[in-house]
Parts: structure tokens; C-alpha cells; sequence
């Protein structure tokens, strides 16, 4: 099973983002009325143009970066270095918020850069964490891990025990990505023992469960099931993605070991849990282990349900842009948390000349209560919509070129009955039209299919062979085969997608010989179906010295055309060949094993 992987290097997914909506909403609604009441130009006006920014960054980026800039040119203006600083981290915030990757780092750069002349450490180790996450979207792991580093040892030296447990955990899961196991393992290791010093209960849980997750992808197995469990333990009500995640984790291994009870009982739970949370990933992977597990238990019909669940959602996520975000969300909006308590009381306490520490610190919290909540919504919709888009596209390609080949038929079709009518009498005109409805009917109901039935599409060749013999007054005899290893009922085709190889047998190999064979067969080789085509004509060479036969076939091409599509649309290896022969040609086309059921 493809591991779940809940951190997305840096930024604490909103467990509670439900249960905080009401207050969130009377933060705004304070912040506007503060901003419409304080009209002058200073320093308290700045705070807060940053601080409602921060608020309205996830629902209207527009908004909140028309505050930030106007925060920053009011800073500019009075002079306030510090208000600059933090209006140019606001700004890369909003960049970030709006996947403008690179203004986000040009901004948070920025924002270093201002601060260099206030050596304030506090804002220094904030801006880092920003530049972590960034250059991890990007991929730019080795920058990630020095962005990370200076994060880390800013943390140390301030003393900040949260923070340094989010570096070790940050730096350990850009290692896991690297499949760098032993550092990651190393860190994660370490985070766990200063989270059990501090007593960080709720960060524990999750650092328990990206070492079980990094112990499994390294190959440790009962290291892994002991992490999944002591994390299960911990996680509570308000760490629901943690607990979901842990629980499948440990299903997994139950299954591999063949306690199929307890890895069903697992997944069941870890699904209810991961579809309350509405963790597209975690129901995923639910749904995978639960397919296995019925299919091991027999129960077939489940198991088919499940799947076609997994499926669904898999392929409704970009597998390369999936990368989960909850244990580093966790984290930070843990520390976030309690630095909102302690923010509020300092502010409670001190007088207005101390508001602009106050204002610093919830500019921190916001900034990353705003990203966090941002980015679980953001990936979710645009993996989808992303996955969505894609498939429509490959789709409706298929249906073009499934509309070109029928036009082509029946244009051949029409001059094998002028053909017919020119040189046969009109009973017989009229038997082979009977058929050629039929065949038309057939063709009519296939070109909206995807996939047929192999038998449907074998019947449908037969058809197509009685009226070419009968056109070719007995010319040829064809046979058409399928070996017992095949089940043609229950084996998908596309459409038609040998029809044109056994045209071109019947009117570029047999037609100009006094008689021919046409055998076609199906059979499967290592879950691949081969549908093949085989005839003792003239073959290429001599076909090719006809005028007819000057250009490539139209229906080729297009059939060529579908199999590229196909593989693209089903990340597939399905294949053409062509084999001359002494006499005739086969061809064999190479389709991936699909299944009805």
C-alpha cells in the first residue's frame, strides 16, 4: 500500500478549523471595526491593516493583499522599520496563499533583508520556516534543508522547545522524502524525546506516526506496528487525520500478516475517521486496505466495492502533488495555540508602548492559521479538479477519433455494396444490405462505448467478415479463436480496434488472390490481453506496389492514434506490431488486461 504521508514539510493542517469558525468570524468582524474607527496614519493602524490580512488570506487573497500592501506603504511612509518587515512577510504569505511561488520567496527575502537592521531573531526564525515550505513546494529539497537548518538553530538559541521540535520534524520528513530513512529516523527520534520531555501530548501522537510511517517505508515492520500503536493511543478527539492515519498503518500490517479480522475492524474505523475529517488521501488509502482485506477474506463483492472506491479516488489525485500535510500543520498550529494564549495575556498586561511585540506575535500566529487553512483547501480542489481535467481531455480525444473511424467504415462499407450491386443480383443485393444494418446498428452503439465486451466485439467482427466473403463471392474463409485462458464476457476491448488490420488483410492481402485465410485470436500473456490479426495475402511489399495502397491506411493511423491515448489516459503499455511473413501479414495489437468485474 502506497504510504500516507501527513506532513507537507512545515505547515500544521486546522484540525480544529471547524470548531474555530465562529471565533474566527468575531476576530474579523473586531479587526474591521478597529481599522474603520483608528484612522490615523501610525503604527497601530499598520498592526492592524497586517492582522486583518492575516485573517482574510484563505477566503479572499485579492482582500488581504490590497491590506498588506497598503500596511506597507503606511509603514514606509511613517518610517517603521519593523511594521515594513512585517507587511513584506505578509505579502509573501499571501503570495504563497495565491501559489505565486516565486513573489511568495521574493517577498519573505525581502522581509530578511529589512530585518537585517533590527536583528530581531524572533521574526528571523518565522520567515525561515516560510522559506522551508516554499523551496519544499518547489522540490528544491536541499534548499528546504537549509532553510529548515537556520530554522532549527534559531529555534535552539531562542530557547523555543515547539519550535524545535517542528525543525527536527520538518528536516526529518524532507529526509523521508529523500528516502534518506536513517536521518529521517534520527530526527523524528529526537523530536519524540524532547515532545515526552515537554510533555507535547498532542505532538507526540503525530511524531509516533510519521515514525511508524517512515520505520514501514524503511522496512522495519515491527518497529512500525509498535509506532502506530502508541500513536492510536494518544490521539485524541482533536487529532482525529493522526488517529485515521495510525490505524490504517496498523491495518496494513495486520494484513500483511494475515489477521484479516483486525485489519478489516482497523480500516473500517480509520475510513469513518478519515471521511469525517474529509481527508481525501486518508479515505483512499482506507479504502485500498479494506479491498485487500475482503478480497483475502473472499468476500468478493466488497472487495469489488472497495476498489472501485480506491479507484475512484485515487485517480481524482495527482499522485506526483500529493504529498499530506498533517503532522507539520499539527505542530505548528499546536505551538500556534499556545502562543495566542500567552500573545493575549502579555497584551492584557503591558501598556501600548509593548503593542508592537504583541502585534508581531499574532501576526505570526495569523500568517500561519491563515496558510494552513488555505492549503488544505487549496490542494484538495485543485488535485481534483486537476485529476478531473485531465481525464476529460484524453476522453473526449478518444470519442474524436472514434467518430473519424466510423465515417471511414462506412465509406468503405458503401463501395463494398456498389460493388456488390454492380456485380450480384438484387435477392442477394438485399441479404447483404439486411446485414450491413445490422452492422451499422452495431457500430452506432459501440462508438459511444469506451469499452465493449470482447465477446461483443468478436460478434461484431464476424458480422464485418460474412459481408466481405459474401462481397468477394467466397474469396476467403476466415477463423476467429480465444483461448481458454480468456473469458470473453467478462474482457474488455476498445471498440473496433482491429477492424482496420482486418480490412487491410481482406483488401490490400487476399483480394488480389484467388483465395485467402483470415484467423484472428485473443489470448493473454502476463496481464496483457493479445488480439492479433493473421493472413496469407500478398503481404506489404506487394501491396505496396499498387496505387491503392500508396499511403498508410486512414483507419491505421487512427488506431495508432487511440492506443497513445489510451496509454496516456491509463498510464498503460498497450502496443502495435506488425510481422511480415513469406506470405501475408500479422499483426498483433497489445492491450492492458481490463476486467469487467
Amino acid at each position: 500500500m502506497k504510504p500516507l504521508k501527513i506532513v507537507l514539510l512545515g505547515i500544521l493542517l486546522s484540525l480544529l478549523h471547524f470548531n474555530s469558525l465562529v471565533a474566527q468570524h468575531n476576530v474579523l468582524d473586531s479587526l474591521r471595526l478597529a481599522l474603520e474607527l483608528h484612522t490615523a496614519e501610525d503604527s497601530v493602524r499598520v498592526r492592524t491593516l497586517i492582522n486583518l490580512s492575516n485573517n482574510v488570506v484563505w477566503n479572499d487573497t485579492e482582500e488581504a493583499l490590497k491590506l498588506a500592501t497598503e500596511a506597507l506603504d503606511l509603514a514606509q511612509n511613517i518610517g517603521w522599520t519593523r511594521g515594513e518587515a512585517f507587511a513584506y512577510r505578509q505579502i509573501g504569505l499571501v503570495h504563497y496563499r495565491a501559489a505565486d511561488l516565486f513573489q511568495a520567496m521574493e517577498m519573505s527575502q525581502q522581509a530578511l533583508k529589512v530585518n537585517e537592521t533590527l536583528g530581531d531573531k524572533g521574526f528571523e526564525v518565522s520567515v525561515y520556516n516560510n522559506l522551508g515550505n516554499i523551496h519544499s513546494d518547489m522540490k528544491q529539497y536541499e534548499k528546504s534543508l537549509e532553510a529548515y537548518g537556520k530554522f532549527l538553530q534559531l529555534s535552539q538559541e531562542l530557547g523555543q522547545k515547539d519550535g524545535e521540535v517542528i525543525g527536527l520534524v520538518n528536516r526529518g520528513l524532507v529526509f523521508r522524502e529523500q528516502r534518506l530513512y536513517d536521518k529521517a529516523l534520527l530526527d523524528l527520534e529526537q523530536a519524540l524525546e524532547i515532545a515526552q520531555q515537554q510533555e507535547f501530548t498532542y505532538f507526540e501522537a503525530v511524531i509516533l506516526n510519521n515514525l511508524g510511517l517512515t520505520s514501514r517505508d524503511a522496512g522495519q515492520i515491527i518497529k512500525a506496528a509498535d509506532y502506530f500503536r502508541n500513536s492510536s493511543k494518544l490521539a485524541g478527539s482533536d487529532n482525529i487525520m493522526t488517529l485515521s492515519s495510525s490505524l490504517n498503518g496498523l491495518a496494513g500490517i495486520y494484513l500483511v500478516n494475515n489477521a484479516l479480522d483486525s485489519a478489516l475492524a482497523l480500516a473500517n474505523r480509520a475510513l469513518d475517521l478519515a471521511q469525517q475529517v474529509g481527508s481525501l488521501e486518508q479515505e483512499r488509502d482506507a479504502w485500498k486496505t479494506l479491498s485487500q482485506a475482503y478480497d483475502s477474506t473472499k468476500s468478493y463483492q466488497k472487495a469489488l466495492e472497495a476498489h472501485r472506491n480506491f479507484v475512484s479516488l485515487r485517480d481524482s489525485i495527482l499522485s506526483e502533488e500529493n504529498k499530506s500535510e498533517l503532522t507539520r500543520k499539527d505542530l505548528q498550529f499546536e505551538m500556534d495555540l499556545k502562543q495566542a494564549v500567552s500573545d493575549a495575556e502579555i497584551q492584557r498586561q503591558k501598556e501600548f508602548r509593548n503593542v508592537a511585540i504583541v502585534g508581531a506575535i499574532l501576526l505570526l500566529l495569523g500568517s500561519v492559521l491563515g496558510y494552513f487553512l488555505y492549503k488544505r483547501r487549496r490542494d484538495a480542489l485543485e488535485l481534483k479538479k486537476e485529476a478531473e481535467f485531465q481525464k476529460d481531455v484524453a476522453q473526449n480525444q478518444l470519442k474524436v477519433l472514434r467518430a473519424q473511424m466510423n465515417p471511414h467504415f462506412v465509406f468503405n462499407s458503401l463501395n463494398s455494396i456498389s460493388d456488390f450491386l454492380h456485380n450480384h443480383d438484387v435477392a442477394l443485393a438485399n441479404e447483404y444490405l439486411i446485414k450491413f444494418s445490422d452492422l451499422m446498428r452495431m457500430t452506432l452503439e459501440h462508438s459511444e462505448k469506451e469499452f465493449v465486451s470482447l465477446a461483443e466485439d468478436l460478434e461484431w467482427l464476424e458480422l464485418y467478415l460474412q459481408l466481405e466473403v459474401q462481397r468477394l463471392d467466397q474469396k476467403f474463409d476466415y477463423s476467429i479463436t480465444v483461448d481458454q485462458n480468456v473469458d470473453p464476457e467478462n474482457t474488455l476491448v476498445p471498440p473496433m480496434i482491429l477492424q482496420p488490420f482486418v480490412e487491410n488483410s481482406i483488401w490490400h492481402g487476399i483480394s488480389s488472390k484467388k483465395e485467402g485465410h483470415v484467423a484472428i485470436n485473443s489470448s493473454i500473456h502476463e496481464n496483457m490481453l493479445l488480439y492479433s490479426v493473421d493472413d496469407d495475402g500478398v503481404g506489404r511489399k506487394r501491396s505496396a506496389s499498387t496505387k491503392k495502397s500508396h499511403q498508410r491506411s486512414f483507419g491505421i493511423r487512427i488506431t495508432e492514434n487511440r492506443i497513445n491515448i489510451l496509454n496516456s489516459l491509463k498510464g498503460t503499455k498497450a502496443s502495435l506490431e506488425l510481422l511480415d511473413k513469406e506470405e501475408g501479414l500479422k499483426v498483433k495489437v497489445w492491450l492492458p488486461l481490463e476486467l469487467l468485474y
